[in-house]
């Protein structure tokens, strides 16, 4: 699990190469929230709270600009999430926007309700879409700076009633105070980019809301010895070839990282999202998806669906992922993809290394519990 202060420098970093590419106020907001949003993942973060304080308290002992303009943001935001000695270091921003509108969608196909919040900063609009489950519950919160082409789109598409900002305010207000009182199952990625943000707007409206506890576990990996030595044995028996094969240089530490995505212990920091996708393939999928890799070859270009289609057409299995199942598991391959790029089995343009089809075949048997090369 990465410290407070790695994770606080990846925010910084990317801020410094992307905050000045952002003109609108409401887009400075979206990403400060986003980023205040890293550590509210399930498992990430005790006291998310608390990290908001240690951020702003370390922000403030940095020389670059992009500190500096995150702490405005921080400081517009207006919450009760930054205790005494941070507040000494906030700065004074422009004024907080007002609201410009509110509406409701219906329609008939669902039994959801969608509020609309629309604010003015300047000349510039935004809106907020907030999705209430029919139980009364926060489900999402998503943010446009379209605003009036959005408004226009929506109306011309559902039914859009007018509402007052108040009554409107005060409805987000409970349903957020209901996802606070029952948190329930992880929060998806739009939520936790945008809860800061909504918790703001609604703060400049009068309601003040708690910080929701995302009170469940991260997802663990399925463990069976049984199929594991079962796995281990098909690996071998498979690639028997590659245990003759020269390890290049430095391809020995990857193993253990890409072990890491079959087998883990701790899945603190990483979204609990890409958990789910990962706790979902099981030993055939791997296999598959690392047979049909090593198969294809050296510079193969790989995508989720490919590593699905290496897991239906893998002789060595008599499985299959349904198709009503793929978009998740092509999703989920995707996850994997990405992970392969950090760890340089794959490269940038997700191209298959060399160093790659030595460590995939490696990794795997690792994360078996076995040897490869024994």
């Amino acid at each position: 699990m990465p410290s407070d202060t790695e994770v606080f420098s990846e925010v910084l970093d990317t801020a410094s190469d992307e905050l000045d590419l952002i003109d609108l106020p409401a887009e400075l907001d979206a990403w400060v929230s986003s980023a205040l949003g890293l550590w509210r993942e399930p498992g990430v973060a005790t006291d998310p709270a608390g990290d908001d304080t240690a951020f702003v308290e370390w922000l403030a002992g940095r020389a670059e600009p992009a500190a500096r303009t995150i702490l405005e943001v921080i400081a517009g935001f207006g919450l009760d999430t930054a205790g005494p000695r941070a507040q000494s270091h906030v700065v004074e921003r422009s004024p907080a926007p007002e609201p410009s509108g509110a509406w409701e969608l219906r329609s008939g196909d669902t039994d959801e309700t969608v509020i609309v919040l629309g604010f003015a900063h300047g000349p510039d609009e935004h809106v907020l879409l907030i999705d209430i489950a029919p139980s009364g519950v926060l489900a999402d919160v998503q943010v446009s700076t379209d605003f009036d082409p959005l408004v226009s789109v929506l109306a011309s598409q559902i039914e859009l009633v007018e509402l007052g900002c108040e009554a409107a305010a005060a409805r987000v207000a409970a349903a957020f105070a209901a996802r606070v009182a029952e948190p329930g199952e992880h929060p998806n990625d739009s939520l936790l980019a945008n809860l800061t943000l909504l918790r703001a707007r609604l703060a400049g409206l009068g309601h003040g809301t708690l910080e929701p506890t995302w009170s469940i576990d991260p997802p663990m990996p399925v463990l069976d010895d049984e199929a594991d030595r079962s796995s281990l044995a098909v690996l071998r028996s498979a690639l028997g070839s590659a245990r003759d094969e020269v390890c290049p240089p430095g391809a020995e530490v990857a193993i253990g990282r890409a072990a890491a995505l079959v087998r883990w212990t701790d899945g603190s920091g990483r979204p609990v999202r890409e958990l789910d996708a990962l706790a979902s393939l099981e030993w055939a999928d791997w296999l598959g998806a690392v047979l049909g890799t090593i198969r294809a070859g050296v510079g193969t270009s790989l995508s989720g669906a490919m590593l699905v289609d290496f897991v239906n057409g893998c002789p060595e299995i008599t499985t299959a992922i349904p198709g009503r199942d793929r978009p998740w598991f092509e999703w989920a391959f995707a996850v994997v993809i990405e992970s392969w790029v950090d760890v340089g089995i794959l490269d940038t343009d997700r191209r298959l290394t060399e160093t790659g089809a030595w460590v995939l075949p490696r990794a795997l048997a690792a994360a078996w519990g076995g040897d490869f090369d024994a």
